[in-house]
């Protein structure tokens, strides 16, 4: 009897052993799985697993350009109130810690700041290299620069081809009206792409971002660009309703599944200003 209780404590101890063995894995893989769920909602902090189109791409690398020029303009503008030489150097790299939480990128939709992580990854010395050398407040914001800036990384890292940075090429024989309503147009619809839609804190509406210094930043965006300044206040100051009675009810169209006769832009020039169809002189216009 001694014997065979003696290998029923052995049994129920192998038994209880392995049980706890097996509990043990348990947690480990629930503990793993936890962790890889955490790095794919962290964002910035994990590897955030999302699929971006090209243009959701090309368009964010530009709106972090836009975003690191304004960043460093600040800082400088911060470094000459503290008395520090105006054209100083900046510690380039410092500017990125956190950027691309942000709250310029926070009123977006979130495949702006998946492309501003990525682009920073993946093109982060080249993308630094471009803003290189001693600068001032003024300089690094300035709009031609900062253009320029925006074309050379976007195209270099691929986030972009050549084509999206060419509006201007459209049809001569439209009226100058109708050929800037048409660029104006299509930063309209773009921004109202990028926005986020979703209740909360960042949320910017159409309408406030277009009366948000909207036709004055257009040289971000276009160079040349002060033929189209007149046109774009006249636009928003005049006919902010049919703006955005335009995008409304193209979204409506277009959510039912049908496919509109004419894009937003056509539309939107055709009632302001009864423009024709434009000839388009890009596949990415």
């Amino acid at each position: 009897r001694g014997e065979e209780g003696g290998t029923k404590c052995m049994d129920n101890f192998t038994a209880a052993r392995t049980t706890l063995f097996l509990l043990l894995i348990q947690i480990i893989i629930s503990v793993t799985l936890v962790r890889s769920d955490s790095n794919l909602i962290r964002g910035e902090e994990g590897k955030k697993n999302s699929t971006i189109s090209k243009w959701e791409f090309c368009e964010g690398c530009k709106e972090t350009v836009n975003l690191y020029a304004r960043v460093s303009s600040s800082r400088l503008q911060e470094m000459q109130s503290k008395g520090i030489i105006a054209n100083s150097v900046l510690e380039s790299q410092n500017l990125l810690d956190g950027i691309c939480d942000h709250e310029y990128i926070m009123k977006y939709n979130e495949f702006v700041k998946f492309s501003c992580i990525k682009i920073l990854e993946d093109f982060g010395i080249p993308f630094l290299k471009h803003f290189d050398g001693k600068s001032s407040a003024a300089s690094v914001i300035q709009k031609a620069e900062t253009y320029n800036r925006k074309k050379a990384i976007c195209t270099e890292s691929k986030a972009c081809t050549n084509a999206s940075f060419d509006v201007h090429k459209i049809s001569s024989k439209s009226s100058k009206k109708c050929q800037a309503c048409h660029i104006i147009a299509l930063d309209i619809d773009t921004s109202r792409r990028l926005l986020h839609t979703n209740p909360g804190p960042h949320r910017v509406t159409l309408r406030e971002f277009l009366e948000d210094k909207f036709c004055n930043n257009l040289g971000y965006n276009h160079q040349p660009y002060s033929w189209l300044e007149s046109t774009c206040d006249e636009m928003v100051e005049e006919h902010i309703e049919n703006i955005l009675g335009v995008v409304r009810f193209h979204g409506q169209v277009t959510r039912t599944g049908m496919t509109p006769s004419q894009t937003m832009p056509e539309m939107l020039c055709e009632e302001l200003y009864r423009c024709s169809k434009i000839k388009k002189g890009s596949s990415e216009l």
